[in-house]
């Protein structure tokens, strides 16, 4: 052996050796999403409100919250009596959806829980309001699903039931469990 490889060969085992525990070392790699840092929100508003437009530029819908907490790597924001207004192909205000809490997700999915009232602006529409404790709403699509109790009320009637689809663009509503209906027909003219 010459002086070049026994020079190699030490050097190889000086860095081999200074470098061992960092090599064996079993340090667990935590998920950024599962740190500390993760569960504290990028970012705090009060008094919010919110514009949102779809492709086209139309108005697609505004959310307002007295409180609202952004968490960007957990993926979903938490709103504090939220209320959502969400417009029509004409931007119209069709429907003014409020609750205690609500949850937005990065899909686009909105989960509302506590005193949920979905209300029509539509002062002719069959449906007027609907209350429940939960819904989620897929704003996408504008679909709305629940399997909780539901009280629909409209001209002259009340519905209660447990669980609703609905659709709010095609105007389609299903009642999954009815329990209870209540009509009282107006005066006729």
């Amino acid at each position: 052996m010459n002086k070049v490889t026994i020079s190699i060969c030490l050097l190889f085992i000086l860095v081999v050796a200074l470098n061992y525990d960092q090599w064996i070392s079993t340090d667990e790699v935590v998920p950024l999403d599962e740190t500390e840092e993760a569960w504290r929100p990028n970012y705090l508003a009060d008094g919010m409100l919110n514009t949102l437009y779809n492709s086209k530029g139309e108005l697609s819908y505004q959310v307002f919250a007295k409180h609202m907490e952004h968490y960007q790597l957990l993926g979903f924001t938490l709103f504090e009596q939220p209320m959502y207004n969400l417009f029509d192909e004409n931007g119209q205000n069709q429907w003014q959806i409020s609750a205690q809490e609500g949850t937005l997700h990065e899909n686009n999915r909105l989960q509302l829980e506590d005193d949920v009232t979905v209300k029509s602006l539509d002062k002719d529409g069959f449906i007027q309001t609907m209350k429940t404790d939960y819904v989620e709403i897929d704003l996408n699509n504008r679909t709305l699903t629940s399997d909780q109790l539901v009280k629909i009320s409209g001209k002259n009637y009340v519905i209660q039931g447990e669980g609703f689809s609905a659709n709010l663009e095609k105007r389609t509503f299903e009642l999954l469990n009815h329990a209870k209906s209540t009509f009282s027909p107006g005066p006729t003219p």
